[in-house]
């Protein structure tokens, strides 16, 4: 188990073995991707790749529950938080938990279903600069994941501040 599960590390965010893309058209009709069709990763991924650049064509971008601004993310319930503030959002068993910095517990958390255009958000966050820790057992299109990784490796490379007591 551990011998696969370290030969697997490179291509976790690439299986698609759970749960199902649910495309829903403007005129509320439903398209569902799942496992139980050929090739579904190659499906998903152009789905991903066609979809999200329509949606970033257009005026307004729907993450419903939240909203993003340009300094700022806002939810319907807990309202505004800085987008400096956020230390971390962890994507991870079909939710999403955004963490405030120096708090041990989420300051929101949404399951994905209930987040409109869910992943283009994630995206939208990482092309921001904020770190996004997708589990293992997240599927997460290339173009997305690359952008993940891109966001954790500056914040990486950023020097650190350490309190040295004397």
């Amino acid at each position: 188990a551990a011998v696969n599960a370290g030969k697997n590390k490179a291509t976790a965010n690439r299986r698609f073995q759970l749960g199902r893309l649910e495309i829903v058209t403007r005129d509320r009709r439903n398209l569902a991707i799942s496992a139980r069709y050929k090739n579904v990763g190659e499906a998903i991924d152009f789905a991903f790749t066609e979809l999200h650049e329509r949606l970033r064509s257009a005026p307004r971008r729907d993450y419903d529950p939240f909203v993003l601004a340009a300094t700022e993310l806002t939810h319907t319930k807990k309202g505004q938080i800085g987008l400096a503030d956020i230390e971390k959002i962890k994507v991870a068993n079909c939710s999403l938990s955004i963490r405030k910095r120096g708090k041990k517990l989420a300051w929101a958390s949404v399951h994905m279903k209930n987040l409109t255009n869910g992943m283009l958000f994630v995206e939208d966050l990482a092309e921001r600069g904020i770190v996004v820790d997708a589990a293992s057992g997240v599927f997460v299109p290339p173009t997305v994941l690359d952008k993940l990784r891109a966001a954790t490796a500056r914040q990486q490379a950023l020097p650190q501040a350490r309190i040295v007591q004397r």
